[in-house]
């Protein structure tokens, strides 16, 4: 077994890429909803931020 499946069956590692989607996506539905009144377009700014936060937190987390 390599190290990356040892790591994925731990169970205790929380996934910074998930956790950004995962808050992106109802932060940025209220956003949308308080400032566009359009809820997609909320989802679609609060997706990508969440993606980026994601992605800048899996990177520290691998150094």
């Amino acid at each position: 077994m390599s190290s990356t499946d040892e790591d994925s069956e731990d169970g205790g590692s929380t996934n910074g890429l998930t956790m950004g989607i995962a808050l992106g996506i109802p932060i940025g539905g209220t956003i949308g909803l308080l400032f566009f009144d359009n809820f997609a377009m909320g989802i679609v700014f609060g997706l990508s931020g969440g993606i980026l936060i994601g992605i800048i937190v899996d990177s520290w987390k691998k150094r």
